[in-house]
C-alpha cells in the first residue's frame, strides 16, 4: 500500500490529539468523575439498549450514556438523567456527534429561517427532506426557535 504524506506545515495527527486534550482537558476536570462513572452504569443497567437505534425499530445494545443536550459545563444539566440517553458508541460517536456539529453551526452562523427551516436548506430548496426528529434535535442543541415545528 502506498504511503500517504501530510502538506507541509500541517499538523500530525499525534499533534492533533494533542492539542484537543490540552483544550478540554481530563475527564474528571470536564466533570466526569467516579460519581458520573457508577451513575451512567445505574442508568445503562436501566436502559440496556441503544435509544437512537430503538427510533428505527433496531435493538442495539448501549455502550455509553450521552447528554441529550450538551451541558458545556452546566452542573444542572450534567446531572439531570432527564438529558441522558443510552446510546452505542456507533452512535455517540457518528450520528450524535453530526447532529451537534450542526447544530453548533447552525447557532454560529445565526442562519435566517424560512418557515421554521434553515433558508437555503432541506426540503424547502429542492434538496433532501429533513427529517423532522432529527431536526428537531439538531434545533434544541442549537438552542433555536424551531418557527412552529
Amino acid at each position: 500500500m502506498p504511503k500517504t504524506h501530510r502538506a507541509l506545515g500541517q499538523p500530525t495527527a499525534a499533534a492533533r490529539a494533542g492539542d484537543d486534550y490540552r483544550r478540554r482537558g481530563t475527564r474528571q476536570s470536564q466533570g466526569y468523575t467516579n460519581e458520573w462513572l457508577a451513575r451512567a452504569r445505574d442508568f445503562r443497567k436501566r436502559y440496556p439498549l441503544c435509544a437512537m437505534h430503538l427510533r428505527l425499530g433496531k435493538v442495539r445494545p448501549a455502550e455509553c450514556v450521552d447528554h441529550i443536550i450538551p451541558h458545556r459545563g452546566d452542573q444542572g444539566l450534567f446531572w439531570d438523567e432527564g438529558n441522558w440517553q443510552s446510546l452505542c458508541n456507533h452512535c455517540h460517536n457518528g450520528e450524535k456527534r453530526r447532529e451537534e456539529i450542526a447544530a453548533r453551526r447552525l447557532a454560529r452562523d445565526r442562519v435566517p429561517t424560512c418557515g421554521g427551516l434553515p433558508a437555503g436548506r432541506g426540503s424547502l430548496t429542492g434538496g433532501p427532506p429533513v427529517p423532522e426528529a432529527r431536526l428537531g434535535r439538531i434545533f434544541a442543541l442549537a438552542k433555536v426557535d424551531r418557527g412552529g415545528f
